[in-house]
């Protein structure tokens, strides 16, 4: 059996409760929203997706121990609002996101994750039963998201690498907009494995470490 995975960076308290209540008050012009963010639901910087067998999930654990011992905390910086569109079903959905400064740091996390675990990452025809909850999967409404996470490594990493946090579904309201400061830094520090749920999201934690290098 195989699971979808992301390996994440999770942002500290403060920015995950603000981009929670960004996320709930997003406006939506229909009745279906797809991306609640939440206990359940965590707000995520994603660095690596993939398919990986359940028996080689204690070696992906081990190697972001392994990792973490080397890479310092990361300072890293909000600098905008993106909006992106993605189709579902009948209708076209904006995704609000927080866009992240890149930086060598940041990049040399990234690449060193791909380095160390895509041995562990399988090629394979993704199912819905490789998703936290299969029953949440509408492949009608996500027509791209098996392609997106089978396709990680080769479409959206190294130079392709485009860090940045999913607010949600739907518009943000432009007094809200406007009272975000940016820049805004934060430091992360942690660094999790999580099972993806629909739309990407990161439903559950398998394993956490701390960045802890000198």
């Amino acid at each position: 059996m195989q699971q979808a995975i992301d390996i994440v960076l999770l942002p500290p308290k403060d920015i995950t409760d603000k981009i929670i209540e960004l996320n709930h008050s997003l406006k939506r012009d229909y009745n279906n929203p797809r991306i609640v963010l939440g206990e359940y639901c965590l707000p995520h910087i994603s660095l690596l997706m993939g398919i990986v067998p359940l028996k080689y999930i204690p070696m992906i654990k081990a190697s972001l121990n392994y990792i973490s011992q080397s890479i310092r905390p990361l300072n890293l910086e909000i600098t905008n609002i993106d909006y992106e569109d993605l189709q579902a079903k009948n209708q076209k959905l904006k995704i609000a996101g927080f866009a992240l400064k890149s930086s060598q740091e940041l990049i040399k996390l990234h690449e060193k994750l791909i380095q160390e675990t895509r041995r562990y990452l399988i090629d394979a025809e993704i199912t819905k039963d490789m998703f936290f909850d299969p029953e949440e999967i509408d492949e009608e409404d996500t027509p791209w998201i098996f392609g997106y996470i089978r396709n990680f490594i080769k479409n959206s990493s190294y130079d392709k690498f485009t860090p940045h946090i999913t607010i949600g579904d739907g518009d943000l309201e432009k007094t809200l907009e406007q009272e975000l400061n940016f820049p805004i830094s934060f430091t992360a520090f942690r660094l999790a494995l999580c099972h993806l749920g629909n739309y990407c999201t990161c439903r559950k934690v398998l394993y956490e470490t701390e960045l802890r290098g000198k």
